[in-house]
C-alpha cells in the first residue's frame, strides 16, 4: 500500500492536462482530465486519467484506460487495459488489466481489507484457476485466507470421474478453516451416485453449504442426490437443478418438485455457465429439512 502522503504542492481542479513529457508531484487533482502525464506523490479524485504513470498516489472516484499504476490505493475506480504493480484497489471495476503484488504487499493491508481484495482477484475465468491464488501457494497464512474467501463466492464442485477416493484425498487436503467457508456445492452426476455419500459424509461436520447447483443424467438421479443431499448435510436451503438437453428435463423437474414437496421455479439467467435452471428456496430463516419429503415420489 503506498505510504502516506505529504502536503500536496499543487491544487489542480476541473482542468485538462495533455502530456507527454510532462511530470507532475505532490499535486491534489479535483475532477481533472489527465492523458499521457507522469504522476507522482499525489492525490486524484474523479478524474479521468488515460496513458498516464502514475506513482505512489491515491486515486479515488476515478476513471483510468492504458494507465501503468504503482504502489497507489485505488477506491471506487474504474479501471481498463492498465497495469497494476503493488496497488490495492477496493470497490473498484477492473477489465482487461494486468494485476502484479507480492505476498509482502498483501501483508501491510488489514484483514478485512485485504479480504475485499481477494474477493475481487479470485473469480475463475475461462475454466482456470485464479493467478493470484496460485502465487500465493507458497505462503501458507495468505494462501488460507484466500481459499477461505476463494470458496465463499464460487461453487466447490464433485464428480464421478473424482471418485471417492480423490473426493476425500481433496477435501482433507483443505485447512478447517478453508473447509468451513465452502457454501456453494456443484455436483455433476452421470450415474448412481453412490460417490456422493461420502462426499456429504465428509462435507457434514466441515461445512455450512447453503446452496447446491446439481447437474445430472436422468430424474431417478437426481432424486437421489436430493435425498443424500437433504438428508445428508441438513443445511441446505436452496437448490438449483441443471435440466440437461438430452435428457427429459420436464420429468426430472416434476420429480423434483414432488421429492421436496413444492413447486420449483425457473431460473432466468446464467449460474457458473449454465443456463435452463430450476430452483427450489426454503423460505426465510429456514432450510429445505423444515420440508416434508414424499420418499414413495419416482
Amino acid at each position: 500500500m503506498s505510504t502516506p502522503l505529504p502536503e500536496m504542492e499543487s491544487e489542480i481542479s476541473d482542468t485538462t492536462l495533455t502530456g507527454p513529457n510532462v511530470a507532475i508531484r505532490r499535486a491534489a487533482f479535483v475532477r481533472g482530465t489527465l492523458h499521457r502525464l507522469t504522476i507522482t506523490t499525489s492525490t486524484l479524485t474523479t478524474c479521468t486519467l488515460a496513458n498516464c504513470i502514475i506513482t505512489n498516489s491515491t486515486i479515488k472516484d476515478c476513471s483510468l484506460s492504458n494507465c501503468n499504476i504503482s504502489t497507489s490505493t485505488l477506491v471506487k475506480c474504474k479501471i481498463t487495459n492498465s497495469a497494476l504493480h503493488e496497488s490495492p484497489f477496493l470497490k473498484s471495476k477492473l477489465s482487461g488489466c494486468r494485476v502484479m503484488t507480492s505476498p509482502s504487499i498483501l501483508r501491510k493491508i488489514l484483514l478485512e481489507l485485504r479480504r475485499m481484495i481477494f474477493k475481487d482477484c479470485l473469480k475463475i475465468q475461462d475454466g482456470k484457476s485464479p493467478a493470484l491464488l496460485i502465487a500465493l501457494r507458497s505462503d501458507k497464512e495468505l494462501y488460507e485466507q484466500a481459499l477461505e474467501v476463494y470458496y465463499k463466492i464460487i461453487y466447490f464442485t464433485v464428480t464421478p470421474e473424482l471418485g471417492s477416493a480423490r473426493e476425500r484425498e481433496l477435501l482433507e487436503e483443505l485447512s478447517p478453516r478453508a473447509l468451513s467457508g465452502i457454501e456453494m456445492l456443484r455436483i455433476n452426476i452421470h450415474y448412481v451416485p453412490s460417490f456422493l455419500r461420502e462426499t456429504v459424509r465428509l462435507l457434514k461436520k466441515r461445512s455450512n453449504i447453503t446452496t447446491v447447483l446439481l447437474e445430472y443424467e436422468y430424474a431417478s438421479m437426481a432424486r437421489i442426490a436430493l435425498l443424500d443431499i437433504r438428508r445428508g448435510l441438513g443445511t441446505i436451503s436452496k437448490i438449483y437443478l441443471a435440466v440437461r438437453a438430452d435428457c427429459s428435463g420436464v420429468s426430472a423437474v416434476d420429480t423434483c418438485s414432488a421429492c421436496l414437496g413444492f413447486e420449483g421455479k425457473k431460473v432466468f439467467g446464467e449460474i457458473d455457465g449454465l443456463t435452463d435452471l430450476w430452483c427450489w428456496q426454503a423460505e426465510e430463516g429456514r432450510v429445505l429439512t423444515d420440508v416434508k419429503v414424499n420418499l414413495k415420489t419416482a
